[in-house]
């Protein structure tokens, strides 16, 4: 999980890299990506499976989505919907970190 998350924070910093200075582009591009990464934990937490979101994203061909992906699925899937809800909610809030850490 670790190896995959720490793939996904470099591939954010060179995403973030891309993006304008301005503070509120900033902003937009991390919640995007943090409205993202919620998404996805939600579809891993409800079942959904692996290769239907990988087929999904390689329409886009979005790398960063993919490493998304294949971090939430390093996470295990809950049975209580509280902790369901709060693994989507801390999952984007690691991404978001991360994205407006590497803006720095």
């Amino acid at each position: 999980m670790k190896t995959i998350l720490a793939a996904v924070v470099f591939a954010l910093a060179a995403g973030a890299a891309s993006a304008q200075t301005d503070p509120v582009s900033v902003a937009q591009f991390c919640e995007v990506r943090g409205k993202t990464a919620e998404i996805v934990m939600r579809a891993r937490q409800d079942g959904v499976p692996l290769s239907k979101l990988m087929n999904t994203n390689a329409a886009q061909q979005d790398q960063i989505i993919s490493l998304m992906i294949q971090a939430a699925y390093a996470v295990p899937r809950y049975q209580s919907a509280s902790f369901r809800v709060r693994a989507a909610e801390d999952f984007r809030s690691e991404v978001e970190a991360s994205c407006f850490a590497n803006r720095q």
